[in-house]
């Protein structure tokens, strides 16, 4: 659940997303959790051991 967004079918959900909020050049958002994150304000985290 980590990943999701990552290379599965939230991917393009998750770069229509990026679009809009004026993110789509920010490569470390690369999940939904990620986007959520720095959307909040929060650093993205990409841990995914």
């Amino acid at each position: 659940m980590r990943k999701r967004g990552w290379n599965d079918e939230i991917t393009e959900t998750l770069k229509r997303r990026k679009k809009e909020a004026g993110m789509a050049d920010r490569s470390e958002i690369d999940t939904m959790f990620a986007f959520i994150d720095i959307d909040e304000g929060r650093s993205a985290t990409t841990n995914y051991s």
